[in-house]
């Protein structure tokens, strides 16, 4: 296999582990630092095993890295690019929504129009 073919192999699979609204709460999470499961949890409002399993996924795709202090685990974000292009398929679809007038009640105008923290 040719390296172009290789890497739009692995970036099929990486939309395919970020196609999951649960999974792109957490990156939205992480996006500003690091978490535990259990912060992650009550940041989002799901059980924390639903969670965990999400976490491995991502972990197992490289999205995330993890920091052990103690018996916590601690998540991060390996690559803040994937944070920035997620971030612009959101602003992409409120632009949309904004366009058909369909923007949510909850979706503020800084939402709209932010970027994600470095």
């Amino acid at each position: 296999m040719q390296t172009h073919e290789v890497v739009w192999d692995l970036q099929a699979k990486l939309c395919a582990t970020m196609a999951n609204p649960i999974r792109l709460r957490i990156l939205d999470v992480l996006a500003t630092g690091e978490a535990s499961v259990g912060e992650i949890s009550e940041r989002i409002g799901v059980a924390i095993g639903t969670v965990s399993r999400h976490l491995r996924g991502m972990r197992d795709a490289n999205v995330l890295a993890t920091r052990r202090e103690g018996r916590a685990i601690y998540y991060r974000v390996r690559h803040h690019k994937i944070v920035e292009c997620c971030h612009l398929v959101r602003q992409v679809l409120i632009e949309d929504l904004a366009e058909q007038g369909r923007i949510g009640e909850g979706l503020t105008a800084h939402e709209r129009t932010t970027r994600p923290a470095r």
